[in-house]
Protein backbone atom coordinates (compact mmCIF):
# COMPACT_ATOMS: atom_id res chain seq x y z
CA UNK A 1 0.00 0.00 0.00
CA UNK A 2 0.72 3.50 -0.82
CA UNK A 3 1.59 5.75 2.07
CA UNK A 4 -0.83 8.77 -0.11
CA UNK A 5 -2.43 10.43 3.11
CA UNK A 6 -0.73 13.30 4.21
CA UNK A 7 -0.40 14.62 7.65
CA UNK A 8 -3.44 16.84 8.31
CA UNK A 9 -1.79 20.13 9.63
CA UNK A 10 -3.11 22.49 12.20
CA UNK A 11 -4.33 24.91 9.29
CA UNK A 12 -6.07 21.76 7.76
CA UNK A 13 -7.96 21.02 11.20
CA UNK A 14 -8.94 24.93 11.81
CA UNK A 15 -10.24 24.74 8.02
CA UNK A 16 -12.44 21.69 8.72
CA UNK A 17 -13.48 23.17 12.21
CA UNK A 18 -14.62 26.03 10.54
CA UNK A 19 -16.34 24.19 7.62
CA UNK A 20 -18.18 22.20 10.71
CA UNK A 21 -19.07 24.84 12.39
CA UNK A 22 -17.08 24.38 15.38
CA UNK A 23 -15.09 26.13 17.89
CA UNK A 24 -11.56 24.37 18.74
CA UNK A 25 -8.99 25.52 20.99
CA UNK A 26 -5.55 25.68 19.47
CA UNK A 27 -4.77 23.02 22.52
CA UNK A 28 -7.15 20.44 20.90
CA UNK A 29 -5.21 21.32 17.19
CA UNK A 30 -2.29 19.15 17.64
CA UNK A 31 -4.65 15.94 19.38
CA UNK A 32 -7.49 16.27 16.22
CA UNK A 33 -4.56 16.56 13.58
CA UNK A 34 -3.46 12.80 14.29
CA UNK A 35 -6.80 11.51 15.25
CA UNK A 36 -8.05 12.69 12.07
CA UNK A 37 -4.94 11.69 10.45
CA UNK A 38 -5.21 8.11 12.09
CA UNK A 39 -8.76 7.69 10.70
CA UNK A 40 -7.63 8.30 7.27
CA UNK A 41 -4.89 5.80 6.58
CA UNK A 42 -7.32 3.21 8.40
CA UNK A 43 -9.75 4.56 5.60
CA UNK A 44 -7.30 3.97 2.90
CA UNK A 45 -6.14 0.58 4.48
CA UNK A 46 -9.44 -0.54 2.94
CA UNK A 47 -7.86 -0.33 -0.62
CA UNK A 48 -5.89 -3.26 0.13
CA UNK A 49 -8.98 -5.51 0.19
CA UNK A 50 -9.40 -7.92 -2.89
CA UNK A 51 -13.10 -7.25 -3.47
CA UNK A 52 -13.43 -8.40 -7.12
CA UNK A 53 -15.24 -11.41 -6.24
CA UNK A 54 -17.81 -9.50 -4.42
CA UNK A 55 -20.98 -8.38 -6.43
CA UNK A 56 -21.91 -4.78 -6.52
CA UNK A 57 -24.80 -3.95 -3.95
CA UNK A 58 -26.99 -1.36 -3.35
CA UNK A 59 -28.76 -2.45 -0.28
CA UNK A 60 -27.96 -4.71 2.76
CA UNK A 61 -31.08 -6.54 2.74
CA UNK A 62 -33.81 -7.95 0.11
CA UNK A 63 -36.09 -5.76 0.86
CA UNK A 64 -38.15 -4.93 -2.48
CA UNK A 65 -40.42 -1.40 -2.40
CA UNK A 66 -41.04 -0.53 1.18
CA UNK A 67 -42.65 2.46 0.13
CA UNK A 68 -46.08 3.32 0.85
CA UNK A 69 -48.38 5.14 -1.23
CA UNK A 70 -49.17 8.64 -0.51
CA UNK A 71 -52.77 8.84 0.58
CA UNK A 72 -54.44 11.82 2.47
CA UNK A 73 -56.35 10.30 5.48
CA UNK A 74 -58.99 12.36 5.86
CA UNK A 75 -60.16 11.23 8.87
CA UNK A 76 -57.39 12.56 10.92
CA UNK A 77 -57.45 15.96 8.70
CA UNK A 78 -58.03 19.13 10.01
CA UNK A 79 -59.37 21.93 7.95
CA UNK A 80 -57.19 25.18 7.04
CA UNK A 81 -59.11 27.63 8.98
CA UNK A 82 -59.72 25.25 12.39
CA UNK A 83 -55.77 24.57 12.18
CA UNK A 84 -54.55 28.47 12.07
CA UNK A 85 -57.03 29.66 14.17
CA UNK A 86 -54.86 30.08 17.63
CA UNK A 87 -51.63 31.23 15.34
CA UNK A 88 -50.76 34.47 16.94
CA UNK A 89 -49.53 35.40 12.83
CA UNK A 90 -51.08 34.42 9.77
CA UNK A 91 -51.21 35.29 5.90
CA UNK A 92 -53.06 34.21 3.24
CA UNK A 93 -53.49 31.03 4.61
CA UNK A 94 -50.15 30.30 6.09
CA UNK A 95 -48.07 30.13 9.78
CA UNK A 96 -46.12 34.08 9.93
CA UNK A 97 -42.79 33.24 11.86
CA UNK A 98 -39.69 35.19 12.31
CA UNK A 99 -36.91 34.23 10.23
CA UNK A 100 -34.26 32.28 11.47
CA UNK A 101 -31.24 33.11 8.80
Amino acid sequence: MADSVKKLTKEDIKHIAQLANLDIDNDELEAYSKQLTDSLHYVENLEDIDTSGVPDTFFTTHAKNSMQEDVIDESVTLPQEEVLQNAPKKRNGYFVVKRIL
